[in-house]
């Protein structure tokens, strides 16, 4: 079950307030485990996004597996995602770009490659462009560990 803001605003007040794991549990309807790890990973996202990170190369299949199995339960928030990330990709792709050659480097991708963009679309530091320039195909594993960075 997918945590609402106005859920985790109302976790984190009980932590301030010193509330215990099963009260706050029983406020917000749900199980001590559930509330346990979302406390954990607010107190912990860098450990947190690692783990994820190492059980997704781990475990490709289940992660497509459990992915789509989201994707169809939530079908309105995975429409927004996609939109999203559609949006940002047409930010990013300024007028002069080869769109069909872009298209072509696609088509083109070996078997178990992914295309990634060497300078993010939405980096932390710099920006990068939908360009072919700016394309590479990286192993899944390469691509998984490189994340959303840029290695100069």
């Amino acid at each position: 079950m997918i945590w609402t803001e106005k859920e985790i605003t109302l976790l984190k007040l009980s932590v301030d307030m010193g509330l215990p794991v099963k009260k706050i549990a029983n406020m917000l309807s749900r199980t001590d485990s559930s509330v346990a790890g979302k406390l954990y990973t607010l107190r912990n996202p860098d450990k947190h996004k690692e783990a994820s990170r190492t059980w997704r190369a781990n475990n490709p299949v289940m992660h497509s597996v459990t992915n789509r199995k989201w994707r169809k339960d939530n079908p309105e928030i995975a429409s927004h995602h996609s939109s999203l990330r559609r949006a940002r990709k047409l930010r990013a792709t300024p007028k002069w770009a080869n769109l069909a050659l872009i298209k072509e480097f696609y088509r083109n991708r070996p078997e178990g490659y992914h295309v990634d963009h060497v300078v993010p679309l939405q980096g932390d530091k710099v920006c990068g462009l939908h360009t072919i320039e700016n394309l590479q195909y990286l192993t899944a594993s390469e691509n998984l560990r490189k994340g959303n960075k840029f290695n100069q």
